[in-house]
This record gives structure tokens, sequence and C-alpha cells, in this order.
């Protein structure tokens, strides 16, 4: 007997599916994730680090992670296995190093909040709740949290998603600074600071520094052509000055979402955010850089100065300015930012993004988390239970009393299953390759759709090969089934572009492994 090689197909997508979706049980890798670090803390942690050992102790859970620290005295420093590298912190006061850990979760196939559970977010702004609502709805998109719901609730703003490690990240405040520094030479008396199409004079005594006839000290701040500047510090033949250009305001829009890469040479993680600046920005830039002295260096020319970029305070770059900005209006550029961990880096990356399309986050406080309990996991398991158990019992029913088939009609309702299984192994992978889709009741009703679909047209596809019965429409050439098949995959499509695309995603994939493999392997069997 020939084997159908659409049955040798499917064999190889249930062994797939089977290793994506049981594979992460078997070999899962231990260890929690830093979700806090106490100010007082003197640790070489942060935020988002996964710790796998203690003191020489695996840990699997947050339970192991605290029981490993109970018997370490104050000022002692404990080793740590952190992100498969070295780590470690030391004791502040006995069993306690003011680090916060959550467990990590394996690439096993994450459920909806609904059905899996998760976390409740009590947060309480200082300001236009509607607001945040809105910022946290849209960083959470760019952060690519799973799944997550934020509602208001009095002044208070309720944010449940799977995991508490998904919140502290968005409450950031993304605050982008760019700024450019330039030092003005003052050996010989008096310098001169070039704004724009004026010169200022800039003096030296002490440390008080005379610039256009106005006395300032380290650390202040003045403006000059509408540009604010700050004097970052003072040696004995120069001032370094600091001109902001433009923050957050000031970004139009993201171009893309720009580049990641890993930089040998210098061995830094760097990352590149492409953006549209506003034309007084542009300007800001002009005034600077118009008639900043310029050096020579390897055949290309540079301003004498630097171009910096701040993420939260914390500058992420320091580069060299092309004097080809300072001969026109810029109003496209990138931040850039440079890491030695690549973790640092790709959180940065996203919060330059965040920052530059929501804003500055204003500051919002966590009252607490409460874990939340799943409504409805009880009555998901249940109805997807009784749902294929009834598509499995009609289909059995039909073929046994219509078509005296009923080996053919278990078979048919084994492959069924069998597409359910295969999707659900597809879901794993898409899982742990992007980690953006979870089983929620989305999906749920996404296998139920096909599932229903799949039953109907077989049963049609065994009318029209055993009873020769086609049950054409509109007195045209297109069978029942025909038809179904456009309205259905019409229904997936549409669904993939609207608020419910991964139940539409979900069918799709049910439908197209039906049409593909099941349908053609009963056909032949009828």
């Amino acid at each position: 007997m020939k084997v159908d090689a659409r049955l040798f197909i499917l064999v190889l997508l249930l062994l797939a599916s089977t290793y994506f979706i049981a594979s992460p049980y078997i070999s899962r890798s231990g260890g929690v994730f830093v979700s806090a670090i106490a100010e007082e803390g003197r640790c070489t942690l942060k935020v988002g680090d996964v710790i796998s050992s203690v003191g020489g102790h695996q840990v699997q859970t947050k339970e192991d992670f605290y029981m490993s620290l109970k018997d370490f005295k104050k000022g002692e420093y404990v080793a740590m296995v952190v992100n498969n590298g070295p780590g470690g912190c030391n004791v502040l006061e006995d069993g306690y190093i003011g680090v916060n850990v959550s467990d990590a979760h394996a690439k096993r196939l994450m459920f909806g909040i609904d059905i899996q559970g998760g976390v409740t977010a009590v947060l309480s702004p200082t300001e236009n709740p509607e607001r945040i609502v809105k910022i946290l709805e849209r960083r959470a998109a760019i952060f690519g949290i799973p799944e997550f719901r934020v509602s208001l609730n009095d002044s208070n703003i309720i944010f449940t998603t799977l995991s508490e490690t998904y919140v502290r990240p968005l409450l950031e405040p993304c605050k982008i600074e760019t700024t450019i520094i330039e030092a003005v030479d003052t050996s010989v008396g008096t310098g001169y600071l070039p704004v724009g199409e004026g010169v200022y004079p800039v003096e030296l005594e002490n440390e008080t520094i005379t610039v256009s006839n106005k006395s300032y000290k380290i650390n202040e701040s003045f403006n000059l052509d509408g540009i604010e500047f700050k004097i970052r510090n003072v040696t004995n033949s120069s001032v370094v000055f600091e001109a902001k250009v433009f923050d957050n305001k000031d970004v139009l829009r993201v171009l893309s979402t720009g580049t990641f890469q890993y930089d040998a040479v210098r061995k830094v993680y760097e990352f590149t955010v492409p953006v549209e600046i506003s034309s007084d920005a542009s300007e800001k830039f002009y005034k600077v850089l118009k008639n900043a002295p310029t050096f020579a260096i390897a055949g290309r020319t540079y301003v004498e100065g630097f171009l910096v970029y701040y993420l939260d305070g914390k500058a992420v770059s320091q580069l060299n300015i092309p004097s080809d900005l300072a001969s026109q209006n810029v109003s496209q550029l990138s931040i850039v930012g440079f890491s030695e961990s690549m973790s640092e880096a790709t959180t940065n990356k996203v919060k330059v993004i965040a920052g530059s399309e929501t804003g500055i986050l204003p500051n919002v406080e966590i009252l607490g988390f409460e874990k939340y309990e799943p409504e409805l996991k009880d009555f998901s398991v249940f109805l997807v239970a009784i749902f294929l158990a009834t598509c499995m019992f009609v289909l059995s029913l039909i073929f046994g009393v219509r078509y005296r088939k009923i080996i053919v009609g278990l078979f048919v309702a084994v492959l069924l299953l069998a597409n359910v299984f295969v999707v659900l192994g597809a879901v794993a992978f898409v899982q742990q390759v992007f980690g953006a889709w979870v089983i929620g009741m989305q999906t749920i009703l996404g296998i139920l759709f096909f599932t229903l679909a799949g039953t109907v047209q077989i049963t049609l596809n065994a009318e029209a090969t055993l009873r020769k019965k086609y049950f054409m429409l509109f007195g045209g050439k297109a069978s029942a089934n025909s038809l179904l098949d456009i309205l259905v995959f019409s229904v997936c499509f549409l669904l993939i572009f609207t608020s419910f695309r991964f139940a539409g995603l979900t069918a799709l994939i049910g439908l197209l492994i039906n049409y593909a493999l099941i349908r053609p392997i009963c056909t032949k069997m009828f």
C-alpha cells in the first residue's frame, strides 16, 4: 500500500509540535529574575538579570534564592552566577542583600491571564490618570508584553499582566536628552562661545565663570539665544559647556525600529533608533554647531566637542560630531547607545523607542501587587473538552450510521485532534521565537472555529465522495464546500486586522493544515 506523502508530512508536524510543546518542560532552565534592587544595595546586579546560582547553590525558584541567603552574615560577599557569568552582592544585614526576585519562566506554553492567572499592580499617578493609562497601553505594546489590561479605579490605575517583571520597566520615565558638549579655551584670558550668529565672551576667574557679563558657578545653567547651557567643568585653561538641543517632546516620530549589533573592536553592544526631530530642535543644532571650531583626523573633519545622548539621566553614548552636521538643518538623526551588556542595550533601545513615542512618564507609585486568580480556567478547559468531544462524537456517529464506516470516522476524528495539536505546536514555536503569543480565550475561540469548520468540511467531502452529492449552489459550479472555504478563510483574514487577531491567526493556521493535509488524507480513505 502506497503511503500518502501528506500523512508523512502530518507525522513530521506532530513530532515537531511535540518537541516545541514538551521540551521546555523536560529541560527547564532554572533561575530567578531580579525584579528590584534597594538603593542601598551593593551589587553587580541590575533589574532583569537572571540568577541561576547563589553561593554555589543552584536556584530554581525565589524560595530557593532566599533560602540560599539565610546563612550569610552582614558584610560578607555572596558570589552568584548571573546571566551565565560571574556576579554577586555584599550582605547588608544578616540574610539580606537588598534584592527582590521573581521566578524565571521557562519557554513553555504561556497561557493568558484568564487561564493561567497573573498579577495586578495598583498604581497611584501624580497627575492626569487618563493620559498615563494611554501611555502605559502604548508602552506595553512597545515592550512586547504578551498580555495586559489597564483600567482606572477611582484615582488609581489597575494594571494586570502575567508577571510583575513586566510592570516595573514600563514605569521608568524614559527621559531622553540630547546635548552637545564643547570646551572654550580661556588659557590666554578671554575665550569665546559661538552661538548662532553671535559670539559670547567667556572669562574664568578662580571658579567663577563670566559669560556675556553674567557670572555663574559649575553646574549652573543659563540661556543664550534660546538654548539652555550648563557649565559642566572648569580647568585652569578652559570651561566646558553643555548645550541642550532636544528631548522627548522634540521627537516627532520614530522612523524605524533601528539597528542592534555587537562591536567586536570596542566589545560593546550598539543600538540605533532613527528619529525625526522638530524644527526648534533642528534650529538649536544649527546654532550650536554653525561656527564651532573643527579639527581633522584620518581624513575627516569633526566639530570640536561631543554629541551626548542621555537616557533617564545616564549617558548612553558620547559621539564625535561630523562637520557635515554644522552646515545643514538636521531634521533626522539616529539616537545611539552603547552597553557592555546585551540585556541592558536591548532594554535601553526599547526605552528610547517608548520615550520617543509616548514622552516622559509622570511619576507613578506602585501601591502594591495582588495575585490575579483566573476566572475562566475551569470554564475554558471544560468548553474545549466538551466541544472537541462533541465534534468527535458527531463525526463517528455520521460515519457509523450514514456511511457504515465507523473505523474511518474514528480515524477522521483522530486527524482533527492531530490538527489541534499541530496548531498548539505552532503557537509554542512562535512563543519561543518571538514571545508574543499567549494561549488565551482568543486562541481557544480560534481552535473551536477551525475545528467546527473542519468537521463540516470533512462531512461535505464525505457526502460528495460517498453519496455523490455536491450540493450545487445558485446554479453555478462551486460546491458548498468551496463556498465554505471562501467564507471561513475570509473571516479569518478579516479577524487578523482587528483586536481578535489571535483568534484569526489560530483559525487560519488550523484551516490551512486542514485544507492542505487533513481533508486530502480523509478523501483518499473514503
